[in-house]
């Protein structure tokens, strides 16, 4: 029995050995693709694209970072020439220099930067050399210190990427044929003549056809990129493969190389990096100059993202547009859709199309627009073109990202992302002309944005509270408030709420809070802000399932309804992604009701402000006594604070207190409403009683008291809406030689606002009471504004063109425009309104 179980045993082990060695054999022969070998899928998401309208390259392939110069090394995919050009590009896709040498590199993907030494590395695989070229202090190439290096001992076949680590000082150099990588280890002089040499065997690892590398200096880790696989590997020094990324929903067509670098967001940490991978665009290694590229640069994040916060209105889908078939038939189309605004003097919408004027590959969807005014509904009322592609008498931009515009003076704000502007545009309102957008009597200004750090201005919204503007930064999720030339306010991050690339701001002018829209698909949301960034609700927006949401606008509902809604304009696939597609689309949805969301619960004690300026404070007159009664039917509002509490208002905006009812700012009874101004945060109280009121008498009592302003300080204290938003009717403030001084002023239909001139007030307590009047008719230009002080009429405006025009709406307080100078505390008191009777002091 023991011999017979000694046999079974040896029989056994017999087999299993020639087992083994058979399977020693065949193995290395068998392919077994990555991503059956595991399934360690790992995250990955768009960041951005450098596309080759921003930067110029049409093709690029080789993709190098000097951290000296902050800046990109890039050489294009090209036809066989005797010289190499390496274009400089800044993270901002600015091209800032650009190096020619004397060499023929037959594939570009294979160049590297040595930021220990400061040297650009090419490989020159048909010559077996490796070319260096130093950077100079500047961080510029200098073709004059080309130094020809030979490596035929590198004994490499097809090789297909290179990638340097800094922090040893080794050079990785990517061979397909096998794959293998080959590592190498320079001289102590830095030359590569005798420098040391190790294989990475990556064949084992399941890898097939692989290209481009990327060494990633947190983990240590190599990447590699399968094109027919579309999957990025990441690749450990011992060549085993730790994690796969799926590439497919990039669209790539012909991924070259690729290198780690800092976050373009430039507002991160500067040890954050991202992989920036180049794109060439060619599916068959040919460039057509005779055509705009569909090359790019796009930059990756290996990081989840910040959670977003929990969401607290889920938005509905009410209607979709298709722009590329749009009504009227006949109706040019917009295939990328980027911005929105709503038009509140016409109750239309403009959307804007930062693309269509592009020709890719051949292909153009052009047909002489740009720009397009539509119903709420989405139908076509007109088109214009302010692009500089023929036919056009408005040659401003061709890439209008973002629009706004300024109900003050008709003005529309355009944002480009490409060159960093914000445009200004004058549609002719001052000449009296047609005020229309991209006719012959437009003219415009422009600011820059990349010098406060904003790279990429993408939407932009006035603040009809402060008259501010709001640019949203898609790379750097921070949104940018600026003064109407183009002076930084303030920023803030809105990373950190879970919004990524932020192609949107729109601002609420019901709350006088702003709406930050993500335009990454992983995360459909808006987030309601305030205007200094503080969180106020989540909105989900998921349910058109927006493949590229690009702008967005808050508008009323297309029903008629009265209801408030969102109308996002999607870009879906980029024109330079597929430019056979004409896939844009506007959605209405749902929005919440104004003033819905979460309120901060944050509170700060109001302290006193600055030392006022005039230091005289007289003693108030005794107490007004108001003995004009109206009748109900000519009664529309009345307030006088008694109550403690703002409750008889529609709504207020207090600042974390900063506007309060207190016996200290009393002027006609025992309490008043006390302004404190300590930053440039509006402040007001809401009355929406007036119903399309075609006549309109408010009286207040205001009082300096002694606030400080410098000279030239000017803000408004009251307005007169119609409708929501629609500024007709104002009050300014401002602090001029010395002296306080009011005025009073009205918009006709157009924009245009005839104002009365400057009063002087004393510092103390003044009624100021106003009769406006909507004109009787079209044609009629009997519209007309009365201003009395402390019961004497100072002003009256007459002749004016406003028949359209009504009141809904009234707001009284530090409503807009506050300056930095101005700070103190005033106070107001005693507000009625009435529809035809004088109220008097």
């Amino acid at each position: 029995m023991g011999g017979l179980f000694k046999r079974v045993i040896r029989n056994f082990l017999f087999r299993l050995s020639t087992l083994s060695l058979v399977l020693a054999l065949i193995l290395p022969f068998i392919w077994i693709p990555a991503s059956s070998a595991q399934s360690n899928a790992a995250y990955i998401r768009q960041v951005r694209a450098l596309e080759s309208d921003m930067t110029g390259l049409l093709s690029p392939a080789g993709l190098a970072f000097s951290s000296r110069a902050n800046a990109f090394q890039v050489m294009e995919k090209q036809n066989a020439s005797a010289n190499t050009d390496l274009v400089k590009l800044t993270p901002f896709a600015d091209r800032a220099g650009s190096a020619r040498i004397a060499a023929v590199v037959k594939d570009p993907i294979n160049v590297a930067f040595d930021n220990r030494v400061g040297r650009l590395l090419i490989l020159e695989s048909s010559a077996n050399q490796l070319l260096e070229m130093r950077e100079d202090a500047n961080g510029n190439l200098d073709p004059k210190t080309l130094t020809r290096h030979n490596i035929k001992h590198f004994a490499l076949l097809d090789p297909q990427g290179m990638a340097f680590d800094a922090a040893r000082g080794v050079l990785y150099i990517l061979d397909a044929a096998g794959p293998r990588l080959v590592e190498v280890e320079p001289g102590a002089d830095g030359s590569f003549e005798e420098a040391g040499i190790s294989i990475i065997d990556l064949g084992s690892s399941g890898l097939g056809a692989v290209r481009g590398l990327a060494f990633e200096p947190g983990t240590g880790s190599l990447h590699v990129i399968a094109p027919t696989e579309q999957k990025l590997y990441e690749v450990t020094l011992s060549g085993e493969v730790v994690a796969e990324r799926d590439l497919t929903e990039f669209g790539l067509k012909d991924p070259q190389g690729m290198v780690f670098a800092p976050s373009g967001d430039q507002t991160d940490d500067p040890a954050q990096v991202n992989l920036f991978l180049a794109d060439s665009g060619q599916n068959d290694g040919q460039v057509d100059v005779d055509t705009q590229g569909t090359g790019q640069i796009m930059e990756l994040s290996l990081v989840q993202p910040v959670a977003a916060a929990a969401v607290t209105f889920t938005s509905t889908l009410v209607r979709t547009t298709d722009m590329s078939n749009l009504s009227p038939p006949g109706s040019p189309p917009s295939p990328d859709p980027s911005g929105i605004t709503y038009l509140p003097n016409n109750n239309r919408l403009m959307v804007v199309d930062g693309e269509v004027e592009e020709t890719v590959n051949g292909i153009t969807h052009f047909q002489g627009a740009n720009v397009w005014e539509l119903t709420l509904g989405g139908s076509v009322i007109r088109t214009a073109n302010i692009s500089k592609k023929s036919p056009t008498v408005v040659p401003m931009t061709d890439e209008p990202t973002g629009v706004t515009w300024n109900p003050n003076n008709g003005h529309y704000f355009f944002t480009e992302d490409g060159g960093k502007r914000v445009y200004d545009l004058n549609p002719g309102l001052n000449q009296g002309e047609d005020g229309l957008v991209g006719t012959s009597d437009d003219s415009w200004t422009y600011f820059t944005t990349s010098g406060v750090g904003n790279g990429d201005p993408e939407g932009i919204a006035f603040d009809t509270c402060n008259n501010r503007l709001f640019v949203a930064d898609g790379v750097n999720k921070e949104v940018y408030q600026y003064t109407l030339t183009g002076s930084l306010v303030s920023h803030f991050d809105v990373g950190a709420y879970g919004v990524e690339d932020p192609e949107s701001v729109e601002f609420n002018s019901d709350s006088c809070t702003l709406f930050v829209m993500s335009s990454n698909r992983p995360s459909p949301l808006i987030v309601e802000t305030t205007i200094t960034g503080a969180l106020l609700q989540t909105i989900n927006i998921s349910a058109p399932n927006a493949k590229q949401a690009a702008g967005l606008a808050y508008a009323p509902a297309s029903n008629g309804s009265g209801a408030n809604r969102f109308y996002i304009v999607d870009r879906a696939i980029d024109n330079n992604s597929d430019p056979r597609i004409i896939d844009g689309k506007m959605y209405e949805m749902t929005a919440p009701s104004s003033g819905s969301g979460p309120t901060s619960t944050a509170t700060r004690t109001p302290t006193a402000g600055p030392s006022p300026t005039p230091t005289n404070t007289p003693t108030r007159t005794p107490t007004p006594t108001v003995t004009n009664t109206p009748s109900s039917s000519d009664l529309i509002f009345a307030d006088g604070f008694e109550s403690g509490n703002l409750s008889a208002w529609t709504s207020s905006s207090i600042d974390l207190g900063d506007l309060s009812v207190s016996t200290s700012a009393a002027l006609a009874g025992a309490k008043g409403l006390q302004a404190l101004i300590d930053d440039i945060n509006s402040i007001y109280v809401t009355d929406d009683t007036p119903n399309a009121e075609p006549r309109y008498r408010a009286r207040f009592y205001f009082d300096p008291n002694s606030i400080s302003m410098l000279s030239g300080d000017t803000h408004f204290i009251f307005r007169g809406y119609s409708g929501t938003s629609t500024i007709v009717l104002r009050v300014q403030y401002r602090f001029s030689n010395g002296a306080y001084q009011l005025r009073a002023g009205l918009v006709g239909d157009g924009s245009t606002w005839a104002n009365s001139s400057w009063l002087t007030i004393s510092d103390a307590p003044h009624a100021i009471e106003l009769d406006w009047r909507a004109a009787t008719g079209a044609g009629a230009n009997n519209g007309t504004l009365t201003l009395w002080l402390d019961g004497v009429q100072k002003a009256n405006l007459i002749g004016v063109d406003n028949d359209t025009r009504r009141i809904d709406r009234a707001r009284l307080g530090a409503v807009a425009g506050i300056d930095t100078g101005t700070r103190g505390t005033y106070f107001f008191d005693a507000f009625e309104s009435r529809r035809q009777t004088f109220i008097g002091p």
